[in-house]
């Protein structure tokens, strides 16, 4: 689902780049763990390319996905 809204709130904007990096682990089998993958799904979903600022490199996709796995073998 590709509906990203920004705002200036530091929680909300943390909460935006987990959707825009979980919408990017779909790229990873072609791109790689990469900025290309994030780049991918920002450009899907018709965003301005300016939100790849949020990321600081390609190392935010490999530590959301495994925040994310170990947050789901909590569970």
């Amino acid at each position: 689902m590709c509906i990203y809204y920004f705002s200036s709130d530091s929680k909300e904007i943390h909460i935006q780049r987990d959707e825009i990096l979980n919408e990017s682990l779909k790229y990873v089998h072609e791109k790689g763990w990469s900025m290309e993958a994030i780049r991918a799904d920002i450009n899907a979903c018709n965003q301005p390319t300016t939100r790849e600022v949020l990321f600081y490199n390609s190392y935010d996709l490999v530590e959301y996905f495994m925040r994310d796995a170990n947050a789901k073998m909590m569970t």
